[in-house]
């Protein structure tokens, strides 16, 4: 039953009810940060290998260097809401310990003043339902959506907001392994998806009801997501990403002093956009540019046979070599060299993953006008005539006979596919870049407008307003009531006890007995210090339970499981003490008084 939402009196209350500095925002931390150039993709079996044999021909080099903007987002997000946080404390959750965490957000460049407002919690912890731990409001860079709505319908006793990142949304995998647990699970007003742009929240809107309509058409089955969306830009650095000497960065580079440059970064190759069209435009564009030299540059991670073919093309068609230049694998300071080099920035997007744009925003914090397409997010990161210009893109809905093909050929598949079938304008596309050539004022003002517009909209310190007001005004909501703990069957939670229960020779009860084995005491703490780190580092194994169980059981002799349960009730449920004194017991510790448990286990039937 989904709860209901708050009336506007309720609401209205809420919103001047609280002046206080929001206590915390939480999040889980991945094991290592998310480093962009790491992010690969391996075939795991035969399905995977298939699949990479369709996507080689599609995008050669992909099999060995598949780098995506999800993870350069999200190191960005994670830099931005910890190094600017209004929060009282920021508590992470994860599998590695404190140090490495500081590490990781150190790497991240994370100033280490901010690691004070920091508080690191073992993963395990979200499972033991103690106050110290329950969330305020809980953050998904990473968009895992399912996985936060899962850990609250399985362990929260009382309700807190969640909101999610989105990233790219053209992964037929997303409705299934990810919305679909969404509307499984409980969602309500104080949830919220954080979409980068307004095309991004439509497009998540529209999958969201393609999925809610399946559901009830062939299964019957009516589910909705009842939360909101919220639009969040994504952050970008300011201060790095900054106006500088055009004519230095120009020497560093070999590019020459009098060119007019026109810029694209990003991912080379057609996964991300086609460049062709730009090429063929400019190789028909001789009498237009009077005279002026101009020199495309395009930088990036890349596909070798997509620059083969790049090379290749630019020669069949004409364009001199001094005239196109490529900057492969470029760092982040070689990037603002490129930027501060160029006299336009140019993004001929075509792809249904992009939904924002980083390195436009990064043209626009540097001051480079930009030339893109009239494309998803990028009309809302572009404004037409302020800071450069959108060219009109078409498509048509041919997509029809595509159902299957994603799930046997891969994602890429469909996208890069479709992707040849958004058609921008080229001739739209050649009058904007020239006109922005022959008009150094324009240029000027653009210039101008793009370093004003990323510093007030994009930068840091703004994007980190943003979600800091969007979680204290979630925060402040009423928090709905959650159904029972134990009213709350997951799809996804096995009842081992249930399922497995004939696997043994027999199940113990809270009546069984158990006392101690009569080891000596250092052999007994060294069995305990060897107990499994893992185990240890993600809170679901405590030492000093193991210690306190062991003591009473000395003290007492015999003593039932329900006893032992009740007197480590400070430590965590009933199941989670009564796993530590099934460990004893398997490791010799304890022993069972005279007989073993005699519970019968049940059937071993279907």
């Amino acid at each position: 039953m989904h709860a209901l939402r708050p009336s506007a009196e309720v609401l209205n209350a809420a919103a001047g009810s609280s002046n206080e500095r929001l206590p915390s925002v939480d999040l889980q931390l991945q094991p290592s940060a998310p480093s962009t150039s790491g992010v690969r993709q391996s075939p795991h079996n035969a399905l995977d290998r298939l699949r990479r044999v369709f996507t080689k021909k599609i995008q050669p080099s992909s099999a060995e260097n598949v780098v995506r903007g999800l993870g350069v987002a999200a190191e960005t997000l994670l830099r931005c809401v910890f190094s600017r946080s209004q929060a009282q404390q920021i508590r992470v959750y994860s599998e590695v310990p404190l140090l490495q965490v500081q590490a990781q957000l150190v790497e991240l460049g994370v100033p280490r003043e901010a690691l004070n407002a920091i508080k690191v919690f073992p993963i395990g912890k979200l499972a033991t339902h103690g106050s110290e731990t329950a969330p305020r409001v809980w953050y998904d860079p990473f968009a895992n959506y399912h996985k936060a709505f899962q850990f609250r319908d399985r362990f929260a006793r009382e309700s807190y907001p969640i909101t999610c990142t989105v990233h790219g949304l053209s992964d037929y995998r997303l409705l299934y392994d990810r919305l679909l647990r969404v509307l499984l699970a409980e969602t309500n007003y104080t949830d919220s998806f954080l979409c980068s742009t307004d095309a991004c929240r439509s497009a998540l809107r529209k999958l969201f009801a393609q999925l809610e309509e399946i559901l009830e058409a062939r299964y019957g089955v009516r589910r909705r997501y009842n939360g909101r969306f919220d639009v969040l830009p994504l952050p970008i650095d300011c201060t790095f990403y900054s106006p500088g000497d055009r004519g230095l960065a120009r020497k560093t580079l070999g590019i020459p002093k009098s060119a007019f440059v026109i810029l694209y970064v990003g991912r080379l190759s057609f996964l991300k956009c086609d460049l062709l069209p730009l090429l063929t435009a400019l190789a028909s564009s001789t009498s237009q540019w009077k005279g002026m030299e101009w020199t495309l540059c395009l930088a990036g991670t890349t596909e070798r046979r997509y620059i083969e073919r790049i090379h290749a093309f630019a020669r069949e068609v004409g364009i001199p070599p001094q005239r196109l230049r490529v900057f492969l694998n470029v760092s982040d300071e070689e990037k603002v060299a490129l930027l501060r080099a160029a006299d336009v920035f140019t993004s001929p997007s075509d792809s249904l993953q992009e939904c924002f744009g980083l390195s436009v925003a990064e043209a626009m914090a540097t001051g480079i006008p930009q030339v893109v397409a009239d494309w998803s997010g990028y009309r809302e990161v572009v404004l037409d005539g302020v800071t450069g210009f959108t060219v009109p893109t078409h498509w048509a809905e041919c997509d029809e006979d595509l159902g299957s093909t994603a799930s046997l050929l891969g994602w890429q598949f469909d996208n890069v596919l479709l992707s040849q079938t958004v058609a921008m304008d080229p001739g739209k596309w050649l009058s904007a870049i020239i006109r922005l050539a022959t008009n150094e004022s324009l240029r000027a003002s653009f210039s101008r407008e793009s370093r004003r517009r990323a510093v007030e909209r994009f930068s840091m310190e703004a994007v980190a307003r943003q979600h800091f007001d969007l979680w204290q005004e979630l925060s402040d909501l009423p928090r709905p009531s959650l159904p029972d703990i134990s009213q709350r069957r997951q799809i996804e939670s096995i009842s081992y006890g249930t399922a497995f229960d004939h696997f043994p020779t027999g199940m113990a009860s809270l009546d069984s007995s158990v006392r101690c084995s009569g080891l000596s005491r250092p052999i007994a703490e060294a069995v305990v210090r060897y107990a499994p780190g893992y185990l240890i580092d993600t809170g679901a194994f405590s030492p000093a339970l193991i210690r306190q169980i062991l003591q009473i059981a000395q003290d007492e002799g015999p003593t039932p499981l329900r006893s032992l349960v009740a007197a480590g009730h400070g430590h965590g449920c009933d199941a989670f003490v009564l796993r530590h004194v099934m460990w004893a017991v398997k490791q010799g510790l304890l022993e069972w008084d005279e007989v073993a448990p005699v519970r019968t286990a049940g059937p071993n039937t279907c």
